[in-house]
């Protein structure tokens, strides 16, 4: 069992009711605790509940004792809304100071331990829900909200630690705060959670690991999420990933996030913390997506769904194909797209940028048996996939090949480095869609084809500019392999151990600061420093930042050239007010 850092004990029970009740929203404090404790109305939570709805206005119901065992479902159906707060001494204490347990092993009959209906809010507060038949089951309900709540445990064929449903006329809504969804299991979907048409937020150092989808044909061993929004505002605690350790039978290990209906709908994932990235390690899935799926299948009707990741880390991830992302996109008649795009904070922005020494945006490490480590496909008339990756860094993954399919790919200003393809494939390919490498460091891949970079039919395009390619000699390789009618711009790329032709095509040697030993910064007396200007084409605006966040271009004896090759410029200062996150 994963430990979470405890919510900040800001205040005191007594003084939360009352501040509600000077706000105009009478209602009732109700106590429950053991039955030695004589100052307590209640020696039974589920009564407490039931006394607490046919009360008016919000009720607090504060909890004590414990573990509370074998515990039966208890129905929330409070329509003015209710807190259930734990980790109270006794029935006199004015202050929670630690978690209540609420056991469900042994109750009769099983099931799970809360059932939330009706509009009235629900929230809970130091709790532990452990060994039941489901965490928390949320159907058609208003607000629910986990504060400082381990869902530890519990089983059940849809959402093992919690379900959440609308339908087409609501959405409900989650929060989760400094919360951990653990080690629950799914026999259907949804090992840790199961969402359906619902809007989520989680943010406080929550995380979801160690969870479950064991079914044949389970899908979202953390997460699975269909036709919902999930936005993580969030931090890594440190130890433990904000998405780690969970697994899938089949599909989406860490999360599994389809979109069916017209809408466009979101998955975002960013850091809080400039010192704790969002984590999303070791997850795994059986067939496809070991850290992410994502799927929009429709017919008739527009669909965009996107998922933004901005410094996160993914890594250590597995999967038969996919192993960071797997990515499908069905559309018949009218658009049905899918959105991947990984990014670092700019200077200006509101999500903090990495601490000094802490890399993000990164996808390393991971490994697709079978397939790609990002893999995206398009169907039908009008599906379309794509995926982004800016400012970051692709190491150490090892697949049938890097990102591939049948989609529009762009890797920009980025790092790509020490990767092994297995068998035939190529570092990157790309069916029908547009494959563009712009500023970023393509070096020392283990390729299983004869190129880097395979294009096969039109209206596929291939663009590699302001790029340094660069291979070992024992591994030297064609730059690219494209197919008849494929469009080709190669223009500003230092090349070395790479045959490659193009518009101010230099080639190179030994380029980097050390690149045996993975530095694949430029040195200042390399002839990739200051090779390329501007070229007015409005689709190719020059960066203005390198991957560490060092200012382009640093001129060194070149106004008419002077941006270096590559995702580096040479000897560049990095901003320490920015890299420390306190830019604003």
């Amino acid at each position: 069992m994963y430990g979470i850092v405890p919510a900040p004990r800001r205040r005191a029970a007594f003084a939360m009711f009352a501040l509600l009740a000077a706000c105009g929203r009478a209602g009732a404090m109700i106590t429950v605790g053991p039955a030695s404790d004589t100052a307590c109305q209640f020696h039974d939570l589920g009564a407490a509940v039931q006394a607490a709805a046919q009360s008016s206005g919000f009720d607090l119901i504060a909890v004590s004792g414990g573990p509370w065992t074998a515990q039966t479902s208890i129905v929330d159906h409070d329509p003015d809304g209710l807190t259930i707060e734990g980790g109270f001494a006794n029935c006199s204490a004015g202050l929670s100071s630690g978690r209540t347990t609420l056991d469900g092993a042994g109750a009769v009959p099983a099931g799970p331990l809360f059932v939330h209906s009706g509009n009235g809010a629900l929230t809970l507060r130091h709790l532990v829900l452990q060994n039941a038949a489901g965490g928390i089951q949320s159907v058609v309900a208003g607000p629910l909200t986990l504060a400082d709540v381990i869902v530890y445990s519990n089983h059940a064929d849809y959402g093992g630690g919690v379900f959440v449903s609308g339908n087409d006329i609501f959405r409900p809504t989650l929060t989760l705060i400094g919360s951990s969804i653990n080690s629950n299991t799914a026999t259907a979907n949804g090992g840790g959670l199961y969402l359906s048409r619902v809007d989520v937020s989680i943010t406080g150092g929550s995380n979801i690991v160690g969870n479950i989808a064991q079914g044949g044909t389970s899908d979202g061993g953390g997460i699975y999420a269909i036709d919902s929004n999930i936005v993580f505002d969030d931090h890594t605690v440190a130890s433990i990933p904000t998405i780690g350790s969970n697994y899938a039978q089949r599909n989406g290990g860490g999360v599994y996030f389809s979109t069916t209906r017209a809408g466009a709908y979101e998955l975002l994932l960013w850091n809080d913390l400039a010192n704790a990235p969002i984590v999303v390690d070791h997850n795994a899935a059986q067939n496809q997506g070991g850290a992410f799926y994502l799927s929009s299948i429709a017919s008739g009707q527009q669909v965009f769904s996107f998922a933004g990741l901005e410094n996160a880390q993914v890594t250590n991830n597995e999967a038969y194909e996919g192993a960071a992302f797997y990515v499908f996109s069905s559309g018949t008649s009218t658009s049905v797209g899918t959105l991947v795009q990984l990014a670092q904070s700019m200077p200006g922005d509101s999500i903090p940028a990495c601490s000094s020494g802490i890399e993000c945006n990164t996808i390393d490490g991971n490994h697709a048996v079978g397939g790609g480590i990002v893999q995206l496909n398009a169907a039908g008339d009008a599906g379309h996939a794509s995926f982004i990756l800016y400012r970051g860094r692709m190491r150490g993954n090892r697949g049938g090949t890097l990102v591939g399919g049948n989609a529009d790919i762009a890797i920009d200003s980025s790092l790509v480095a020490d990767n092994t393809i297995d068998g035939g494939g190529s570092l990157m390919y790309d069916i029908s869609g547009d494959l563009r490498i712009a500023s970023s460091t393509i070096a020392n891949n283990l390729v299983g084809a004869d190129e880097l970079f395979v294009v096969a039919i039109p209206p596929a395009s291939l663009s590699i500019l302001h790029s340094l390619l660069v291979q070992p000699s024992t591994a030297a390789v064609a730059g690219y392999d494209a197919g008849n009618g494929v469009g080709v711009t190669v223009r500003d790329v230092g090349a070395m151990n790479v045959g490659i032709a193009g518009t101010n095509v230099q080639f190179l040697t030994d380029p980097f600061v050390d690149g045996v030993d993975g530095d694949y910064h430029i040195r200042d007396t390399s002839s990739a420093v200051d090779r390329w200007g501007p070229s007015g084409d409005p689709n190719d605006v020059p960066p203005t930042v390198d991957l560490d966040g060092a200012t382009r271009p640093f001129q060194f004896n070149s106004p008419s050239t002077p941006y270096d090759f590559g995702c580096y410029e040479a000897d560049a200062v990095v901003d320490a007010i920015f890299i420390d996150g306190f830019d604003d």
